[in-house]
């Protein structure tokens, strides 16, 4: 099926997601809030590019250190918009605002140590600047207690 996209012209490929990247081993971050890449969850765009991504995070986290991601675009996208619904170890189910723009980091915190699952949706509308949208993730809160990206979380994404 044809669409148009943004000054490239034409794409062509079928209705359906690309399940595409799979992480193949865990991921962790201990005592830190520094945010780092999870190499298996990156997919370049270019210059004028569309694109939805669909994320599938199965995390583990501490009561105290937590989740917190980042799903960085290149500098000064014409538009970004992210919409999560996460599952937090406790197995409280929480929804938030939807970020509109790519500086913004999200949150899964809990009371609760344990295993919990984050669904992101992510739609961004490359401006001038081609380059990689990556995923990102820290502990919300620097704890001795590793917070780990699971090995099968993955993420599904069409350009458009």
């Amino acid at each position: 099926m044809p669409t148009l996209n943004g000054a490239s012209g034409i794409v062509y490929q079928p209705d359906v997601m690309q399940l595409s990247r799979v992480v193949d081993a865990d991921q962790s971050v201990t005592s830190s809030t520094t945010l780092v890449t999870v190499p298996k969850l990156t997919v370049p765009i270019g210059i004028n590019e569309r694109i939805i991504l669909r994320y599938t995070i199965h995390f583990s986290a501490g009561a105290t250190g937590d989740l917190k991601v980042f799903v960085n675009a290149p500098n000064s996208p014409t538009l970004f918009r992210q919409a999560a619904i996460s599952i937090d170890p406790s197995g409280a189910l929480a929804g938030g605002s939807i970020l509109t723009a790519e500086n913004n980091a999200a949150s899964v915190v809990s009371a609760s140590a344990g295993n919990g699952l984050l669904l992101l949706n992510v739609l961004v509308a490359n401006g001038a600047n081609a380059g990689e949208v990556t995923f990102e993730f820290a502990q919300n809160s620097s704890d001795a207690t590793a917070t780990i990206i699971r090995a099968g979380s993955f993420l599904e994404y069409r350009y458009f």
